[in-house]
């Protein structure tokens, strides 16, 4: 990697020209000190010429690496890997000097827009203008955040945390059916078309229905969440985005929230099969040498957090801590930290949606007319059998009916036989 570093570093510099690095080696001095207050790890042992150089290649070898590989690149498996660890909690750089460095740089070398846009679309990400983030972890974690802004409710962190809630069987069991806002907004217009139905307030389209959603609701018996690929850069980036809301206390954590909301819903393989045996089409394109049946379309494989890597405002990278490395799994974050190896659980903005869920399954009404509707009406074909069934065995019971009304009436139209009773006494009587 050191090796790939210096040849992306003569790569850019042949790009702006040797004054054009001296002019970022001298900003990199100059804001030395705001680097350094960035790591909660001190960087004091770091002597401050090697401490410039390593930042200088880090900053340029992310960025000529973006350039290089960008979104119309063919994306490679080095590419991917090198996606992965830019995520990394570990290996994150404050972002406010890819600004100070590349911002005057950006039309020489023919990118047009800002750093920040230029990031975003490399990561295919949309974000707000003003939204000011730390490094490339905070800038994921302030993506899924935002997915939350079209949902008042759903930023409200003043409640409990979730307790407890009924799985994706039980729930399944009781009649509540799992859409992606796509077949909400379907079943929707389905109803406001047949007949004079009124349209529901819809999920407002945007970032509710992308990969980076938190968006949860549940109405009319619909648990409605944007399904997304549990593959590992997926569960990389929520991995770490985790690690960064679980060791700041400053920040809200949302995505955490989402994770442990998630893991209330799935707590065995036959939640994964209810969430996944519906409608293949919905699934996002697998990953090849994906087993298809293994990954739940709503949940990351293990989204337990073992460890937060480090404990950094802005984390360092690999080069400056004595932090262990970590995979993207995360197998080797485990420090032992008593306080960090789950999830904390403080206050969830999901709390009335997992209540309302609790409320659903109680009902013994929504159980035992799930159970009907799916023994004798789980599809057209026996649907249609169900009903003749009932139609012939109606038309057999008035057939019943009607026999044993015909027969009273029958035996009604008989005259009645008197038989007389006649005492001994009276027949000697009647004797010649």
């Amino acid at each position: 990697m050191e090796k790939q570093k210096k040849t992306y570093l003569k790569s850019f510099t042949e790009k702006v020209g040797p004054k054009s690095i001296q002019d970022m080696k001298e900003i990199i001095i100059a804001e030395e000190k705001n680097i350094r207050g960035s790591y909660e790890i001190s960087t004091e042992w770091v002597p401050p010429e090697s401490f410039v150089d390593h930042i200088l290649e880090d900053s340029v070898f992310i960025m000529e690496f973006i350039i290089t590989h960008g979104e119309n690149s063919h994306d490679t498996k080095h590419t991917a890997d090198v996606k992965q660890d830019l995520m990394l909690l570990e290996n994150q750089l404050p972002f406010f000097i890819f600004q100070k460095l590349f911002g005057s740089h950006m039309e020489k070398l023919g990118i047009m827009g800002t750093v920040e846009q230029f990031i975003l679309n490399f990561f295919s990400l949309k974000i707000k203008t003003k939204t000011n983030f730390r490094h490339f972890t905070d800038m994921f974690r302030c993506v899924y955040e935002e997915s939350l802004e079209e949902t008042p409710n759903l930023n409200d962190l003043t409640g409990e945390a979730i307790g407890e809630m009924a799985n994706a069987d039980y729930l399944s069991r009781a009649g509540v059916k799992f859409k992606t806002p796509s077949e909400w907004k379907s079943s929707e217009r389905e109803r406001s078309h047949s007949g004079n139905l009124q349209p529901m307030t819809s999920i407002s389209s945007g970032k509710e229905t992308d990969d980076y959603s938190l968006h949860v609701s549940f109405k009319e018996g619909c648990l409605v969440m944007s399904s997304f690929r549990a593959d590992e850069a997926s569960e990389t980036i929520l991995r770490n985005v985790i690690a960064f809301e679980q060791s700041h206390g400053a920040v809200n954590p949302f995505t955490s929230n989402y994770i442990n909301f998630i893991n209330l819903l799935i707590t065995n393989e036959r939640d994964v099969e209810v969430l996944t045996a519906e409608d293949d089409k919905r699934f996002k394109p697998w990953p090849e040498g994906t087993d298809k049946f293994a990954i739940p379309r709503l949940v990351v494989k293990e989204p337990r957090l073992r460890c937060p890597p480090s404990r950094l405002r802005a984390p360092a990278t690999a080069d400056l801590t004595s932090l262990p490395a970590a995979d993207s799994h995360g197998d080797s974050w485990d420090c032992g930290c008593p306080d960090t190896r789950v999830i904390k659980k403080k206050s969830s903005q999901y709390r009335s949606i997992a209540m309302n869920l609790k409320a659903h399954y109680k009902s013994r009404r929504n159980r035992y007319w799930a159970t009907l509707s799916k023994v004798y009406f789980p599809d057209l074909l026996t649907g249609t059998a169900t009903c003749a069934a009932v139609f012939l065995l109606f038309l057999t019971l008035i057939g019943t009916v009607a026999s044993v009304i015909q027969a009273y009436k029958s035996f009604e139209s008989v005259p009645p036989t008197i038989i007389y009773m006649t005492s001994k006494a009276d027949q000697r009587k009647d004797a010649p």
